[in-house]
């Protein structure tokens, strides 16, 4: 449910204004209607704030993950003197990492050459003697080039040979061989360097764990006081000056069920606030209120987009039908069970904020374990193929059949739940009137239904009432498709929308998808288990094999049957009901002026 806000306008004295946003910040329960970017006048100081906060936020991003044993943070801690302190560390840490690297492709290029020292090649060129170093396939090496040229062979390998030709200045021979350059350190000074660093680098993170532990947190309350000063300015900057900038105006939207709160302040506050009504092109922020159950899905519907707030909020609608869809197409009774002890198990261990996320879990859980009892499937066995014959009773689905009808009737169903909710929706934002067309779809979509059961199953009463609704409904739907157009239009969008139908049956056929993932998680668990079990004959390690292959093969099939179970539910709820529903969307979240606390 969306809840209803109470639009106020403030009328301050320039000179109570700064008092009067700390008294609104503090009361805690107004969004702030605030100016674009655009509007917004730039400031040196704002600027250098925003930058000091996207550093803050680098930082705590880097030291989080490395906190082992977080100590109480000392008072004066400074954190600009942190953040310069860590990212000093940082940039010697990625120099060493960079070092390293270059230093390992180095000794990798000396190693061939052995203990080689740079100066007796300087002094060989003194004497117009120079040093060439070459790497040679042994397919291209010629034995003449060593009667030919003063060539010395360092290393041989199975693969590649390694020599040194000597040769005066003035001359240059040319082999089909790659020249290599060498660098100026020796072998061993390249080692001593390189041990070096690999010492340097697992300090240097010992000591970013130690900045972590002792000043994380000083970190994330500077980002916190930091935010909250861009967050008073911007709203400082939303105030608008009127009567020759002695008087400011701001417009804020305060819950309906929190407007006692707001009343208190004002009677306390130096101002004048008065309670307007929206203008037509308004867009209040959103605020969802469901019950316990629906709150769950709610992470689920901001995934997609809030609500507009002339808006049905459809989280309550979908609910039902996700769990539904879920379990169908997991439907695996072993998987359900396992999922749902983990999500309950985890929840004793997650956060505060994470919990509802583990219930949410232990509720797709428990409906996969249902819906796998129903059509007979635990870990990978179908109860119904097996000599499980008191278990055999509870399969209701057991005929992959019936599962494809049930998957098309379900869709079928929330298709007309969804025109419902357009129905109510189009009643409320535009009138009676404007809600008769999707009563008309509703009237055609059942009667299409009764036209088909009537060709499986001859009945005289479908046969009379489809006859006579499908034509009601057509005619709803030409007249009402949009009330404020003339006639002639109507028809003509009406001849479009009906030319449309077409998508209906898509949409039901969208819905095959609960009974194909269903069925290939069954098959995979089932081919799993065939795997398995021809392991076992396996004299010795069978059993092992056998275990193996039961955990890993389970287990992939658990994360990549769950990954389509969650997606795919969530595309049949954007796509095709938020369609039929008529679901427009694009409302922006409810973000009051408030004073947060710091860690």
């Amino acid at each position: 449910m969306v809840v209803k806000m109470k639009k106020y306008l403030f009328l301050v004295f320039h000179r109570d204004y700064l008092d009067f946003l700390k008294q609104l910040r503090g009361c805690g329960v107004v969004h702030v209607t605030r100016k674009k970017g655009d509007d917004m006048e730039p400031s040196a100081e704002m600027a250098n704030l925003k930058q000091y906060i996207s550093r803050l936020h680098k930082a705590i991003r880097f030291l989080r993950p490395r906190v082992e044993n977080p100590v109480k943070p000392v008072e004066s801690a400074n954190a600009e003197s942190i953040l310069s302190d860590l990212e000093t560390k940082q940039q010697a840490y990625e120099k060493a990492r960079q070092d390293l690297a270059l230093l390992q492709k180095e000794i990798a290029l000396v190693e061939p050459w052995g203990e080689f020292d740079s100066q007796t090649a300087r002094k060989l060129a003194e004497q117009n003697i120079k040093m060439r170093f070459f790497k040679c396939s042994g397919k291209r090496y010629q034995s003449d080039w060593e009667s030919e040229y003063h060539l010395a062979i360092i290393k041989q390998t199975k693969s590649f040979i390694y020599f040194v030709v000597f040769e005066r200045s003035e001359k240059t021979a040319n082999f089909p061989c790659e020249e290599i350059f060498l660098p100026d350190a020796s072998l061993s000074q390249l080692q001593h360097r390189y041990e070096e660093l690999q010492q340097k680098i697992p300090q240097l993170e010992q000591e970013f764990t130690q900045i972590a532990d002792e000043s994380l947190t000083t970190l994330e309350t500077a980002i916190s006081k930091a935010m909250q000063e861009v967050d008073f300015n911007e709203v400082h900057q939303s105030g608008e000056a009127i009567a020759e900038d002695t008087l400011l105006t701001l417009v804020g939207w305060v819950p309906k069920d929190r407007q006692q709160e707001l009343e208190q302040m004002i009677e306390e506050a130096q101002c004048v606030a008065v309670e307007v009504d929206p203008e037509p092109d308004e867009h209040p922020p959103i605020v969802l209120k469901n019950g316990y159950f629906a709150r769950l899905f709610e992470p689920i519907a901001r995934m997609f987009s809030l609500p507009d707030y002339t808006e049905l909020d459809l989280t309550a609608a979908f609910a039902p039908f996700f769990t539904l869809f879920f379990g169908l197409c997991l439907g695996d009774a072993g998987y359900g069970i396992l999922i749902l002890l983990g999500t309950f198990i985890a929840r004793f261990y997650v956060k505060e904020e994470l919990k509802p996320i583990m219930t949410l879990g232990m509720l797709l859980g428990f409906s996969t374990t249902v819906i796998g009892i129903l059509t007979g499937t635990v870990f990978g066995i179908w109860i119904t193929m097996s000599e499980f014959t008191q278990l055999q009773k509870f399969v209701v689905l057991g005929d992959p059949e019936q599962i494809f009808y049930l998957a098309l009737i379900i869709g079928v169903v929330q298709i007309l739940f969804g025109i419902i909710i357009q129905m109510i929706n189009r009643i409320r934002q535009f009138g009676f009137t404007a809600g008769l067309s999707p009563v008309g779809w509703f009237i055609l979509i059942v009667s299409l239904v009764g036209i088909m059961l009537k060709g499986t199953h001859q009945n005289e009463l479908i046969s009379q009432v489809t006859g006579k609704t499908v034509w009601g409904g057509i005619i709803l739907i030409l007249l009402f498709n949009d009330i404020k157009a003339n006639i002639f239009v109507r028809l003509g969008k009406g001849l479009w929308e009906l030319y449309n139908i077409t998508g209906f049956f898509g949409d039901v056929l969208s819905y095959v998808r609960l009974f194909a993932l269903g069925i290939s998680s069954a098959i995979l668990g089932l081919v799993i288990n065939s795997i398995a079990s021809q392991m076992q004959s396996i004299p010795w390690i069978g059993p092992v094999f056998f275990i193996l292959i039961l955990l890993i093969g389970h287990t992939a099939n658990i994360l990549l049957s769950g990954l389509g179970a969650f997606v795919h539910p969530m595309r049949l709820t954007f796509v095709e009901f938020y369609k039929n529903a008529g679901f427009k969307g694009g409302g922006k979240p409810y973000k009051p002026f408030v004073l947060s606390e710091s860690k």
